[in-house]
């Protein structure tokens, strides 16, 4: 039986099976001919197609070589697959360097890149860990510039710190010293010196600083005005005293500084230990006053010219005694003399007047007048009373005045 060929569909004859049947010239031959012509026609069109489109797709090739700046070189009107394979290998590959201008220097240390030449090793150094910097300076708006030193570092902390000395910043900044940093704070390591203490908290009228000293309140220095009464006078008179009923006595001192061993004084014209009463202790001073008639006594040596010169202070003298011996019994007084002082009319004393009548007793010789007292004003001997004894007595003789 005969069977159809699957591709042309000719009929295909069995030869053991249609070895007697009759032979069809058209279906076994002509139809199958013509489906043979039939396939080669399209067949031929579909070669022509392939053609074309191998014209195409080398020509569409060829200009993307030439757009990716690669070279064809091709012999004819289309180029063959050499020339194109050619053209393609013929394309610059990766970034075109050649107009690059980084050198070494440009580059880190055991970093490459290429240039224009090919490939560069850097030579930047690479800075790890804190770094210290090679100087500082201070910008015109006050502001500090550090220089580091040449490499890479980066940032942050740890091996992007650069360490700035107290010594390169006071190079930077004159003015970080201790003198001017308060006493107990540190700035960038250098600290402030003792004697710089914020001062807003004090309080310092000058007026109770000494002259000569000087102090510092709220930042300013002020000058003492107080003066040092002490180093002015040791005995400084006061300005003014009272008594007041008690025991109390006042001495306003002139305003100032006491260092407590000099004294503040007051003149007490009355204040002898003649017009105090016998013992009585007025600050230390022991009066000798007796109630009654004010008198003195004492002993005196006559002077050069044979006078008994007694001073008297407080009162005028209107009559005395003088007299020698210290013996017991009927010798206790050698010789004494007794007078007055000379009188006015009225009975006043007379201080004018040269001497007075007076009587020398001695048991050795007759009562007689003697020259007697003068005046306690005298000119020759002011503010004393002196007497002249006609030589009766002789060295030193014991006396009382009363007034």
């Amino acid at each position: 039986m005969p069977i159809q060929t699957p591709n042309l569909d000719l009929y295909k004859v069995n030869g053991e099976t249609d070895g007697n049947d009759t032979f069809n010239v058209d279906v076994v031959l002509n139809d199958n001919w013509d489906k043979i012509d039939a396939a080669v026609g399209d067949v031929g069109t579909e070669i022509e197609g392939l053609k074309q489109s191998g014209v195409d797709g080398k020509n569409r090739l060829e200009t993307a070589i030439i757009a990716k700046e690669g070279t064809v070189s091709k012999q004819g009107q289309v180029a063959t697959f050499e020339e194109l394979d050619n053209g393609i290998h013929s394309i610059p590959t990766g970034t075109d360097t050649s107009d690059a201008t980084a050198i070494a220097a440009d580059i880190l240390s055991n970093k490459t890149a290429y240039g224009p030449n090919g490939k560069i090793t850097g030579t930047i150094p690479v800075l790890t860990g804190n770094r210290t910097a090679t100087g500082v300076a201070k910008w015109p708006d006050g502001a500090l510039a550090v220089y580091p030193e040449k490499g890479y570092q980066k940032g942050g902390a740890g091996d992007g710190e650069i360490k700035v000395t107290p010594a390169q910043l006071q190079a930077a900044e004159a003015a970080l010293r201790s003198d001017n940093i308060k006493s107990g704070t540190s700035i960038f390591g250098v600290s402030g010196k003792n004697t710089v203490v914020d001062t807003a908290d004090a309080v310092l009228d000058p007026q109770y600083l000494l002259v000569g000293q000087s102090g510092y309140d709220d930042g300013v220095k002020k000058a003492g005005q107080m003066p040092n009464r002490s180093a002015e006078n040791h005995h400084m008179p006061g300005l003014e005293a009272t008594v007041w009923a008690g025991d109390r006595f006042f001495i306003r001192p002139p305003g100032g500084f006491y260092t407590g061993e000099s004294w503040v004084t007051t003149l007490v014209p009355g204040l002898t230990a003649a017009n105090l009463r016998k013992d009585v202790n007025v600050a230390g001073l022991i009066g000798t006053l007796v109630e009654g008639r004010k008198f003195i006594q004492g002993s005196v040596t006559p002077n050069a010219n044979g006078y008994y010169v007694i001073p008297v202070n407080g009162f005028t003298p209107t009559f005395g005694f003088m007299w020698q011996g210290n013996a017991t019994g009927d010798n206790a007084i050698n010789s004494l003399y007794m007078g007055t002082m000379p009188k006015n009319p009225d009975g006043s004393p007379n201080l004018s007047a040269e001497s007075g009548p007076a009587l020398v007793l001695s048991e050795n010789v007759p009562t007689h007048i003697s020259y007697g007292f003068t005046q306690p004003n005298n000119v020759f001997f002011p503010g004393s009373v002196f007497l002249r004894t006609g030589g009766k007595f002789v060295g030193t003789a014991k006396y009382i005045l009363f007034e």
